[in-house]
């Protein structure tokens, strides 16, 4: 699998390079069908946060297919509100051609890029044809949409994605995020592994982040005092390969009897069930943390390398968004694509007392 820093260089020059060439060869069109391309590639808490967006154009008579990728494609699927999914496969580069083809083919109306990072979204659109292009009013992209809006560093994801249905008048901000679909099979898969729980409040706590966000993540061993502290609880580990690797580091420190591993162990979609079986759900600013709030869970977000007023649990004001810098600023920069060194994160400045509060606020 290529890595994302691997993939963010290719993107920054490569795929930047190509846009330049075919940028006076970009494709338009004047169909009028009601049928929308919604284009989101990757991250799970930013999939999670269009799905208000495209919700709002299902319900006002369009059509909307997506353009996503593998690693995010069960946020999307089973939605009522999608009608089609088509995946790119990063990975197998002679596939491209194909997809482009049937994008052309399907003939759409209105293509809005929800992507604010990186420039392959923009490529891509480039080659299909429509009437009208939306996107974000970034350096050099915005030159490929017909409408382009702000993409503000002081807005949440939800905020700045409603903006890209202002000409719909479209734009209302939503009040929460949209659950993911799950089956009546998760439901007795997750029934059976909280039998152990009997009648105690059920805490979740999500250890890690992807192996490119170590500045994400809050110290092992204040995650360990923590679960200490929370006896008379039922801890619920949650997690995949990345979390394992923390867990196995820490398992030995752990001395509450009250802990159900569940680390790679379930299924995405069993994983949706879980958090919304939870009473609050503490974890490191990742897309776990932002699934947890489009199930409804009350959800204690730990911030370090980002603002949650730009990525925190939605809606800001029904979550705990914990966030401890002295300078009141966020360290990164996404709208110009900054991301300082994991050792400027200030996610350890959190304090132990401060999240098992939290947790305990909620369980009153």
């Amino acid at each position: 699998m290529v890595s994302v820093n691997i993939l963010r260089i290719i993107d920054k020059y490569f795929v930047k390079f190509g846009l330049f060439c075919i940028y006076p060869f970009r494709k338009k069109s004047n169909c009028s069908n009601k049928k929308v391309l919604v284009v989101r590639l990757w991250g799970l808490g930013d999939s999670i946060n269009t799905l208000p967006l495209i919700d709002s154009l299902y319900n006002n008579g369009f059509e909307v297919d997506i353009l996503t990728t593998s690693n995010v494609k069960f946020i999307f699927e089973k939605q009522k509100f999608i009608n089609n999914l088509i995946l790119f496969d990063f990975s197998k580069p002679f596939s491209f051609f194909s997809m482009i083809k049937l994008l052309n083919k399907n003939n759409y109306e209105i293509i809005i890029d929800t992507e604010q990072f990186m420039n392959v979204s923009t490529f891509i659109i480039s080659l299909v044809t429509s009437s009208l292009k939306i996107g974000f009013d970034l350096p050099f992209r915005k030159k490929f949409y017909n409408l382009s809006y702000d993409y503000s560093e002081k807005n949440h994801l939800v905020e700045n994605f409603s903006k890209l249905l202002t000409n719909f008048n479209l734009n209302k901000i939503p009040s929460k995020l949209l659950p993911i679909v799950y089956s009546k099979s998760s439901i007795l898969n997750i029934d059976k592994l909280l039998l152990k729980c009997g009648n105690k409040k059920l805490v979740g706590i999500h250890l890690g982040t992807a192996g490119t966000a170590l500045g994400r993540r809050w110290d092992e061993n204040k995650f360990v005092d923590l679960i200490n502290k929370l006896d008379d609880v039922c801890i619920i580990l949650t997690g995949s390969k990345f979390e394992e690797k923390i867990f196995n580091k820490i398992s030995s420190k752990i001395e509450n009897k009250n802990v159900i591993n569940l680390i790679n162990k379930t299924s995405l979609r069993d994983f949706a069930c879980l958090l919304g079986r939870l009473d609050v759900f503490v974890s490191n600013d990742t897309g776990a943390m932002h699934i947890s709030a489009a199930m409804s869970c009350m959800t204690v977000g730990l911030f370090g390398m980002n603002s949650p007023v730009k990525v925190g649990a939605w809606p800001l004001s029904e979550n705990i968004n914990i966030f401890k810098n002295p300078n009141n600023n966020s360290i990164i920069n996404n709208k110009y694509s900054i991301y300082p060194k994991d050792y400027d994160s200030t996610i350890d400045l959190i304090s132990v007392d401060e999240v098992f509060d939290a947790v305990r606020g909620v369980l009153k």
